[in-house]
């Protein structure tokens, strides 16, 4: 098989997508190939830095625009190169091979790589008993909380960097005091006074509308509670209704329930 397409252009297209400036250096062009491969790498480079910081959108245009526009110039180039090389630079089956193997390990263990981005924030699913969310709900709901939402796992730190704290009314994953994870929603941040009756949330006195999609949510109290300084209220949530409330720290948020099915 890797005899029929070790020449043809889709290979190299292919293996500069894996590896940024691997097409070039498969057919030869090291030194261009090279100079994409540290271009990117200086690039990615930059997205982790900004995480760090926070950075003005024309300044993320120009740090991230300018290399998508040289990555985008690479395939062009390297489409020219194949058809100008193909028959008197091809590599032997057991070199393409090598090649592909070189490659794939390069993307899975390089730390700046974006598969090892994915691979470290990588989308949880859990199940939700019958009824826990909706008294209507029919048999076990499946949720996928987004890991990278409030916190991401970047290579060169212990710990997840915290990007923004969940808001009011995101439904999230959580660990609880001893250590089970919950699901449930955000009612409280930081140093307020929360109260739920008469089908309402109150925040410092003031009633705070939610959204369409919790109108089930009837028949619950929760008594006024001030949220703890770095902390957040969440609620569990039980046929339709608040079951209990955790105030919890940021840190213990696994993610965000970005859908149910």
């Amino acid at each position: 098989m890797i005899e029929r397409i070790k020449e043809r252009i889709g290979f190299g297209l292919l293996l500069n997508f894996i590896v940024p400036g691997a097409g070039h250096l498969y057919w030869r062009e090291y030194l261009f190939g090279t100079f994409v491969f540290l271009v990117m790498a200086i690039a990615s480079v930059l997205f982790f830095f900004s995480f760090l910081v926070e950075l003005p959108i024309w300044v993320r245009v120009v740090l991230f625009g300018l290399p998508t526009i040289f990555y985008g110039f690479s395939y062009v180039d390297l489409w020219r190169t194949i058809l100008r090389n193909r028959k008197k630079r091809a590599r032997s089956a057991y070199g393409a091979w090598v090649f592909v193997f070189v490659v794939l390990v390069l993307n899975l263990a390089l730390p700046l790589s974006p598969t090892n981005l994915v691979l470290r924030n990588l989308p949880q699913m859990f199940s939700v008993e019958t009824g826990q969310f909706d008294s209507m709900q029919k048999g076990r709901v499946f949720g996928v909380v987004d890991r990278s939402a409030y916190r991401v796992n970047l290579f060169f730190l212990n710990e997840p960097y915290p990007r923004r704290t969940p808001a009011r009314w995101d439904l999230v994953r959580f660990d609880d005091q001893n250590y089970l994870s919950q699901f449930g929603l955000v009612l409280g941040r930081s140093g307020e006074e929360v109260a739920f009756y008469n089908d309402s949330l109150f925040v410092d006195g003031y009633p705070v509308p939610g959204p369409e999609r919790l109108s089930t949510i009837s028949g619950s109290q929760v008594p006024l509670t001030r949220v703890d300084p770095d902390a957040i209220l969440v609620a569990t949530l039980n046929k339709g209704a608040i079951e209990r409330t955790f105030q919890i720290s940021p840190r213990d948020v696994i993610g965000k329930v970005h859908r149910l099915f």
